[in-house]
């Protein structure tokens, strides 16, 4: 079994402080946040995965918070109230509240959740707990344009470091940056393929899913992931209408952004400190980076995924 590495050599490896609102260090070609590094790999050694789990996994600002609340919509929806029910838990706790993360210190005792579970993380596909792999759970993993990518991320990292009262990053070194490989849980590039290799090699356990198609056809998305789960939308269901279509209103940007909980509501992490709800909800939509990255640096970034991903099959 893989040993876990002890605390001093954790404390050397290299650190970068104005990548995001914390800092982060590099383990093992990933850039990890240096605060929550011990729990990553607790997680990766300790936690125990079983056959019914669905992890949903993702880069930061990659789609995270709207999957969240697709995928638990859709898998609980026998058992939840109806999507225009106040009681609905999506209306009174945000996404990720509800799909907790495995690595960033949840107070939540993950073995006492009733099966199947749902759970969420942002670990690289090699560093996910090694029991995922042996459990026969399953994966979805959603991507999302690196031009997009990389403009929210800095947009909700600046906002963390202004509420601290610290200056935000300047754009254009966190650009480089980025283009360098250095982003939390990135290299981009390497995050994406880690993922999209292991769908293909098992398209049965890990479902690789584009933000921008989400976009583009919510339904269809939100029918393939349901299936994907074990819990497809039944003929009654599809000749009575309205169940899909229920569920993605609920959890489109518009409804859940304009709800109280995600306006004054708080995540609390026992490493990373609180993250107000309002921060993940930014604007949405695909396209963004035009307006703050010049054309050059948008052809600059195109450049690298292609070469990054010359090969795999993938385009974004």
């Amino acid at each position: 079994m893989e040993q876990a590495p002890e605390d001093d050599q954790l404390s050397n490896l290299p650190t970068i402080t104005n990548c995001s609102a914390f800092p982060v260090v590099l383990y093992k070609g990933h850039y990890l946040f240096k605060d929550s590094l011990l729990r990553v790999l607790s997680a990766r050694h300790h936690f125990q995965a079983r056959p019914t789990d669905i992890l949903l996994a993702s880069l930061p600002k990659s789609g995270t918070t709207w999957l969240k609340a697709l995928a638990f919509s859709s898998l609980y929806r026998t058992s939840l109230p109806d999507v225009s029910d106040l009681r609905h838990p999506l209306r009174v706790s945000n996404p990720h509240h509800i799909v907790p993360f495995i690595e960033t210190g949840s107070k939540l005792d993950f073995s006492s959740m009733p099966s199947p579970r749902l759970l969420s993380t942002h670990v690289p596909f090699d560093l996910l707990p090694t029991s995922i792999a042996d459990s026969g759970s399953k994966i979805i993993y959603v991507c999302r344009n690196p031009k997009d990518n990389f403009v929210s991320s800095w947009h909700f990292w600046n906002r963390i470091r202004e509420k601290a009262g610290e200056e935000p990053i300047p754009l254009e070194a966190s650009f480089d940056q980025f283009c360098d490989g250095v982003s939390v849980m990135g290299p981009y590039w390497n995050h994406v393929v880690g993922y999209w290799n292991a769908s293909r090699a098992n398209d049965a356990k890990v479902l690789f899913v584009k933000y921008e198609d989400m976009i583009a056809d919510p339904i269809g998305e939100l029918k393939r992931v349901a299936g994907f789960m074990g819990c497809p939308f039944t003929e009654e269901e599809e000749e009575r209408g309205g169940v899909a279509e229920g569920i993605v209103r609920l959890c489109g940007f518009e409804s859940l952004s304009n709800l109280e909980v995600n306006r004054e509501g708080v995540i609390e992490t026992t490493t990373l400190g609180d993250f107000e709800n309002k921060f993940f909800f930014r604007r949405g939509g695909v396209g963004g980076w035009g307006s703050l990255l010049s054309p050059e640096m948008g052809r600059r970034l195109d450049e690298i995924t292609a070469s990054k991903f010359a090969g795999t099959g993938l385009s974004v």
